[in-house]
């Protein structure tokens, strides 16, 4: 991986936000973490002195409820989408053997009602295991569209679907998003219209992708969307030298 760019960037300091989806015994692409790999990241953060927050203690601080002092002296919120079965299987045991929690973001059309034709996602029972775990879920979509491609009014459709099935289960969750695909209206006045309506809703933040750092100035100075919290994409190719990069800098280029 070429990080030679990585050393104009600023380093920002805040609350690292880190977006994982699969953490697998290998990696296969981009969206897969090996358990090697996430084990090593994991010993990093602990070894540097950082200690995982839950999202309703990074949505508490955001929106003003708690303060800096009741916060570790290094945060950071770990986050994975769509709710694949190694969560459970490979991430939770390694999160959990450091006392560390993450929340997941799970896609309820995604997920299955049983044990037969597995497509790799967990189960109802596996959602309450890891939430027994000290983990937490919140919302990731119903059917996982595009939301820049479909109108308000669908989105706000799908998010209903979304919490009602977690509700039909007994499933608490947190009121907070994780946008599929990263994805917003594009247009300015469609953008404040859908999160005027996440608003409405109940819902308290909404997460996307970005790269970027909640730098403590963002938050000191109330400049932080709660609706457009940025995350850092962990991804398989990285190495242990990009990561540590990414949690300092939010990214490995400037353009990115």
């Amino acid at each position: 991986m070429n990080l030679f760019w990585a050393h104009l960037l600023p380093e920002r300091r805040g609350i690292p936000v880190l977006m994982y989806h699969k953490v697998e015994e290998c990696s296969s692409d981009s969206l897969t973490v090996s358990v090697a790999a996430f084990k090593s990241q994991l010993a990093w953060l602990k070894d540097k002195g950082y200690s995982t927050i839950s999202a309703q203690t990074f949505v508490e601080f955001l929106n003003g409820r708690k303060k800096r002092a009741e916060l570790p002296r290094q945060p950071v919120l770990i986050t994975f989408d769509d709710g694949y079965d190694s969560t459970l299987i490979h991430a939770a045991p390694a999160m959990n053997a450091l006392g560390f929690q993450a929340i997941l973001f799970a896609t309820s059309s995604y997920i299955e009602t049983g044990k037969s034709d597995r497509t790799h996602y967990m189960s109802v029972e596996e959602l309450k295991i890891w939430q027994e775990q000290g983990h937490e879920i919140a919302l990731h979509s119903h059917a996982h569209p595009n939301y820049r491609q479909i109108a308000n009014t669908e989105i706000m459709e799908d998010l209903r679907e979304n919490q009602a099935w977690f509700k039909a289960k007994g499933i608490q969750i947190l009121p907070v998003l994780a946008y599929p695909y990263g994805a917003r209206p594009q247009e300015r006045a469609r953008n404040a219209d859908l999160k005027a309506s996440l608003k409405k809703s109940g819902l308290v933040a909404a997460f996307r992708i970005g790269n970027r750092i909640p730098t403590w100035a963002s938050f000191e100075k109330n400049s932080l969307d709660a609706y457009e919290v940025p995350r850092i994409d962990i991804r398989g190719d990285d190495t242990l030298a990009s990561f540590a990069i990414k949690l300092k800098k939010g990214r490995l280029r400037p353009f990115q």
